[in-house]
């Protein structure tokens, strides 16, 4: 169970930025060509039409728009962006038509980043609190023994408080 938790949190991270399109629209010598993401290089222009997801960090270079995004930054409206404006990845256009020239793409763009760090603290947790569970799982013979003791010395309410100290639960806390 304890690795199904594990790749659970781990696709929910993922989900946090959206889904980053496969293929992109670059401007080359005037006409828009689909390319796909990972060919991408900075310098490159990315042209981005209303409804879809920015794919890269970079500047916009022409045209405006209206960007929701509120899962980088936590705005609760859309921004409005114009030439000069810095855009990034995994926001998506409300309204709008730019070209932005491509400043970073793919593992470099600051919500990949963010998806990263998140991903190693997650994992952290989860490794801390198995760890945690492994510990009491430990803690449930002594305490056990414990009350047995409790109960031939004090008799039964001696037992009933060791055994509701239950360390166990404590250190799953």
């Amino acid at each position: 169970m304890r690795f199904s938790l594990v790749d659970d949190s781990k696709k929910m991270l993922l989900n946090v930025f959206g889904k980053q399109p496969r293929f992109v629209w670059v401007l080359r010598d005037g006409v828009e060509v689909e390319t796909a993401l990972d060919k991408l290089q900075a310098g490159d222009t990315v042209v981005v039409h209303t409804g879809e997801t920015v794919p890269v960090d970079g500047i916009i270079s022409e045209g405006m728009a209206m960007i929701d995004q509120h899962t980088l930054t936590g705005e609760s409206a859309p921004a409005e962006k114009v030439v000069g404006d810095k855009v990034l990845a995994s926001t998506v256009m409300v309204a709008g038509k730019i070209h932005v020239a491509v400043e970073k793409s793919g593992g470099e763009t600051t919500s990949s980043k963010l998806a990263e760090i998140l991903n190693e603290t997650s994992a952290y947790k989860l490794r801390s609190q198995s760890r945690g569970e492994e510990l009491a799982d430990q803690a449930v013979l002594p305490t056990l023994a414990l009350g047995g003791l409790g109960f031939m010395t004090g008799g039964p309410a001696a037992a009933t408080a060791i055994l509701n100290c239950d360390f166990g639960t404590g250190i799953r806390m």
